[in-house]
């Protein structure tokens, strides 16, 4: 498909215009971080919406909802709780930063909480924006550009010396704190909009790239904002040329920026710098108009109808089923929370008849939205990885799919194998195990006394203690997200991580995820 082409897609013109709007507001916020030392201050909105997640997750209410209003909470009280406190907003900060982790992963541990069910709050991708996250990171922008714009003088001499200001008749703690909370609600609207690795793309990289070949306050704006669209618009152009994650393509674009701001520091002047970038405004306004116009235009895409999944997982169920195409987003072991998306993954859902997904996965809707394709079902499975759960949802999508004969040929040669498989393993039944909650589906089938289940996340010595005690022969733990090996070490007995994910060792379909589950136990002894 075509550059052209993909701009008849709602996902990448709703990415060009957050580019538009995010590359040219968002740096200056970097010019205040930079300027008055708030680095800190970005790391602590970041786990202030951890907490604010897991909060939301324990009185089972929207987390991304319960995130931002703490971090917009925080982000008022920030300031003046460093004026009181006499230390500065750096240092409450850091302060604000390990106690709102500490107490995240608390309510992670008392209310078994899933860690990847919180941190999914922080990943945004800048390629599956909905309207209503394109108008978020609009009125963000304006609202940042209008406050320079309008207090441009007294935003200056802050910068400059707060007690010179203050001198000058300018309420100076007002500004300051103006500014905290800008800062903090872009951070913690924009991070869960575009994700928490382009926020530092958008915010800091273009502002330092200025500050290395400016002169001026004005410059320092003027560059950092020029960056940051030069950097965004050629990183989202990249990203799609080569199939690469839009994210992290945009921070090496910036880099390079950087890289070269630091090349020519010394060896332009400003007035051959004014004469490459400021002299070209009215070209570079014209090419912004004119790219604004030309997303107006649409074209035609087709693509045969696949069924989409949202995992490896999903994608196996969904052959199961009796699915001949099977367009998969999240390949192997990596959960969509943690997966950067990339152009060609937004494509997979054009043309698709059935996208399937197990319920964790936010983005999943975020997508259905985004997409061209209105038409498209979504079937929400449960992916518990116990025979008969899987046998049960495969006979659920092949309904909606029309294969119940395929399924049911599936389903027989299924039994069949795992007929086999547990004759391998029957000298193992009854084993005692201390098995990770994932793992429960495998230990059940394969006859292994549970003695304790582990949940995924840090361990207590408590835990460890109590698991220890139990006197076990063996510990089955997840390969994708492992917290055992600790038990199995003191207790000295045998230790297998299983995977509920194909993609390890080339597995591919959901009789492999048995067989090689099975082969680890039999090699464990």
């Amino acid at each position: 498909m075509s550059w052209t082409e993909a701009l008849s897609f709602p996902f990448m013109r709703h990415a060009i215009l957050a580019v538009l709007f995010a590359g040219i507001a968002f740096p200056m916020i970097g010019v205040f971080i930079i300027s008055l030392h708030l680095i800190p201050l970005r790391f602590a909105m970041m786990h202030i919406a951890l907490l604010g997640g897991a909060i939301g997750l324990f009185l089972r209410v929207d987390p991304i909802l319960s995130g931002m209003l703490l971090c917009a909470f925080s982000s008022f009280a920030l300031g003046p709780i460093s004026e009181k406190t006499k230390l500065g907003v750096g240092t409450i900060s850091g302060y604000f930063m390990t106690l709102t982790l500490a107490l995240a992963f608390i309510l992670f541990y008392k209310a078994d909480i899933h860690v990847l069910q919180a941190f999914n709050i922080l990943w945004g991708n800048i390629l599956s924006l909905t309207s209503l996250d394109l108008v978020f990171v609009m009125m963000i922008s304006l609202i940042i550009l209008s406050v320079i714009i309008l207090f441009f003088k007294e935003i200056q001499a802050i910068l400059y010396d707060r007690e010179i200001a203050l001198s000058a008749g300018i309420p100076e703690k007002m500004f300051y704190f103006l500014i905290i909370v800008m800062l903090g609600l872009t951070i913690a609207v924009s991070m869960r909009v575009i994700g928490a690795l382009l926020v530092d793309a958008f915010i800091l990289l273009p502002a330092m790239g200025a500050t290395l070949i400016s002169r001026s306050l004005k410059q320092i704006f003027f560059f950092s904002s020029l960056f940051g669209l030069i950097s965004g618009m050629i990183g989202l152009y990249l990203s799609f040329v080569f199939d690469i994650p839009t994210s992290s393509t945009i921070i090496i674009v910036a880099s390079l920026i950087i890289a070269v701001c630091f090349l020519i520091q010394r060896r332009l002047t400003m007035q051959k710098l004014k004469s490459v970038f400021i002299g070209k405004r009215t070209s570079v306004l014209i090419f912004l108009i004119g790219w604004i116009l030309f997303l107006n235009f649409s074209s035609s895409a087709s693509a045969q109808e696949a069924v989409v999944a949202s995992t490896s997982l999903s994608g196996a169920i969904a052959k199961a089923a009796g699915a001949k195409e099977v367009r998969i987003i999240s390949s192997e072991l990596r959960h969509p929370p943690e997966y950067d998306l990339k152009p060609s993954d937004l494509l997979k859902f054009e043309g698709a008849k059935v996208v399937i997904y197990g319920g964790y996965e936010r983005m999943v809707s975020k997508l259905l939205e985004t997409s061209k394709n209105k038409n498209i079902l979504a079937i929400q499975i449960d992916t518990d990885t116990s025979p008969e759960n899987l046998i049960a949802q495969a006979r659920k999508i092949s309904k909606v799919l029309g294969t119940e004969k395929e399924e049911q040929i599936w389903e027989k040669k299924f039994l069949e194998k795992l007929k086999e498989l547990q004759k391998k393993i029957r000298p193992y039944s009854g084993k005692r195990a201390i098995v990770h909650r994932f793992a429960q589906p495998f230990a059940q089938w394969a006859g292994l006394e549970v003695v304790q289940i582990v949940s995924p996340g840090e361990l207590t010595p408590k835990v460890i203690g109590d698991a220890v005690g139990r006197n076990p022969e063996l510990v089955v733990d997840i390969y994708h997200v492992p917290v055992a090996q600790v038990i199995a070490e003191n207790a000295r007995c045998k230790y297998i991580q299983i995977i509920n994910f194909p993609g390890v060792d080339h597995t591919r379909s959901l009789e492999d995820i048995f067989e090689y589950n099975v082969t680890r136990l039999i090699k464990a002894y």
